[in-house]
């Protein structure tokens, strides 16, 4: 690599993910499949017309049957986070939610119930019952007497190792990205990146703190959720002649080791 500074950071990054990795027994070899892949998936998620054996190799380094043989077997389109953003609805739209803007047990069967309502403000493609068995299954919601009602307000993210890694890829591409941009120091373009770390804190005080800081963060994520809400096309009525398609994340978590 000739930017040798960059190959520095470069370790740096990866040490964390190989180090996590090893855990879980991934051998070297493991690693070249996997680097291999993700080349090749960025070149064509950069460029989506680029399908050319040949400019791929060189853009990625991969020998051309090697490109030929992972652009024949992808590996799946991660899933979206679809029971986050029914949540989210749920407790945003003024529709579905009583005066107090608590949300409100929704009507879930037959046609036309105020539960499909709500899936079809978010796409007219998604199942009602599959959406619902997954709810009652992560235990956010149970259904009584033909309504729906919401029993936990987050989506918490399950022990399944699949789901895990999902949400951990995309928290990594926002981060590095965020990171990018406020490194560019563009006129009006920094965004959130604060990092809070103590290193001598009483060992007896950390459950304390977890859960003070798990019950504050979730109060913080719960306002910016309502004002963002607003500005959300698929919310906010008001907002039908505006251009649509902007994007904002937020995430928050804490680690502690005693």
């Amino acid at each position: 690599m000739s930017n040798f500074p960059f190959k520095i950071w470069l370790v740096k990054l990866l040490k964390p993910i190989v180090a996590f990795a090893l855990k879980h027994s991934v051998k070297l070899h493991d690693f070249e499949d996997a680097l291999k892949i993700a080349l090749v998936e960025s070149v064509s998620d950069q460029n989506p017309a680029l399908s050319n054996i040949t400019q791929i190799s060189l853009r990625t380094g991969i020998h051309r049957a090697e490109v030929k043989r992972l652009l024949e077997n992808p590996t799946p389109l991660s899933e979206r986070g679809i029971l986050a953003r029914v949540l989210g609805q749920w407790q945003s739209d003024k529709r579905f939610c009583k005066k107090g803007g608590e949300p409100r047990p929704l009507s879930c069967s037959g046609k036309n119930s105020e539960f499909e309502q709500l899936l079809s403000s978010i796409s007219k493609n998604l199942s009602i019952y599959s959406i619902l068995l997954e709810l009652e299954r992560s235990n956010l919601v149970a259904r009584e007497n033909g309504l729906a009602k919401l029993i936990q307000g987050e989506y918490r993210i399950s022990d399944n190792l699949n789901d895990l890694m999902r949400v951990l890829s995309a928290d990594i591409k926002d981060l590095l990205e965020t990171v990018e941009k406020n490194q560019a120091r563009e006129p009006n373009q920094t965004n959130l990146h604060i990092r809070t770390h103590y290193d001598n804190i009483a060992i007896e005080s950390i459950p304390l703190l977890r859960r003070e800081i798990l019950k504050e963060g979730t109060l913080f994520h719960r306002k910016i959720q309502q004002l963002i809400a607003q500005h959300d096309k698929d919310i906010n009525p008001e907002l039908e002649d505006q251009q649509g398609g902007g994007q904002i994340t937020l995430v928050s978590f804490a680690n502690d080791q005693s």
